[in-house]
């Protein structure tokens, strides 16, 4: 006995001799069974309809389920249909002690907030497949940003520099404090950055993140070199004086805590 099938509004294949038949198509085939005869028997043959339902397909994720805070990760899906058939993918993300966010045609994820999010994937179907969905539970870890000083490391005696950070983080990394740690040089700096230099030399400049759900503490040192600078004298005395008269010369200068060394006179 021989096997054959005729399409109809489905499709689908047979093994000639073993009478297998696979499904392609949704719709109904004609298969057909011929007997070949022998000494005893003419040849023969019948015919039966078959109706192929539709299928719900398996979607498996196959791409990574750890990533951490701004981390990027792109979802990858394979499907149990072949031929690309099934229809197309959506993506999206629901958020639980994590959070993120997905491009829902490209499945790439932002991670936002460390914590678990749930990535769910679904198949939009098609004539010969139902909608299917799958979800994988994605952990987010924190991370540890940069941070770079991009303010001076230079600044002259008595001056003032409002230090300024940038960082890699994508959020919110806590509040930033300010140290200094004098070296040659001395300087004060207040909590918002300020830095008002004392005395020539270098200083360290050491900026902390305290961090938070997201991010980690992280450090960041700037080595600053202060300058001498010129002082500006006033000669604050009167400028008359009667012939054979005295006047005893008064200034004042910009040079704080009694430096800038001593002041001569001259006429």
């Amino acid at each position: 006995i021989t096997f054959s099938i005729s399409s109809g509004s489905g499709s689908a294949t047979v093994n000639p001799t073993t009478g297998l038949i696979t499904a392609i198509g949704f719709g109904t085939v004609t298969l057909t069974a011929t007997s070949t005869g022998d000494t005893n028997y003419n040849s023969a043959t019948t015919s039966q309809l078959i109706t192929i339902g539709k299928s719900t397909p398996t979607l498996t994720i196959t791409s990574a389920n750890t990533l951490n805070v701004d981390g990027t990760l792109t979802a990858t899906t394979i499907s149990s249909v072949t031929g690309g058939r099934g229809g197309a993918f959506t993506f999206s993300v629901v958020a639980g002690s994590g959070s993120a966010t997905v491009n829902a045609n490209t499945g790439f994820i932002t991670a936002i907030g460390s914590g678990t999010i749930t990535l769910t994937v679904t198949s939009a179907g098609d004539t010969d497949y139902f909608t299917a969905s799958t979800s994988q539970e994605i952990t987010i870890g924190m991370t540890t940003p940069t941070l770079i000083v991009t303010s001076a490391n230079t600044i002259v005696v008595d001056a003032v520099l409002t230090a300024t950070i940038t960082t890699t983080a994508g959020h919110d990394i806590g509040t930033l404090s300010y140290n200094i740690t004098n070296g040659t040089g001395s300087a004060i700096v207040d909590p918002l950055g300020v830095i008002s230099a004392i005395s020539a030399g270098d200083i360290t400049l050491t900026v902390t993140s305290a961090g938070n759900s997201a991010y980690y503490s992280t450090i960041v040192d700037q080595l600053i070199t202060i300058g001498m600078t010129t002082p500006t004298l006033t000669i604050t005395s009167a400028n008359t004086i009667s012939l054979g008269g005295s006047l005893s010369a008064i200034t004042n200068t910009t040079a704080t805590y009694d430096r800038g060394g001593a002041v001569t006179f001259s006429i």
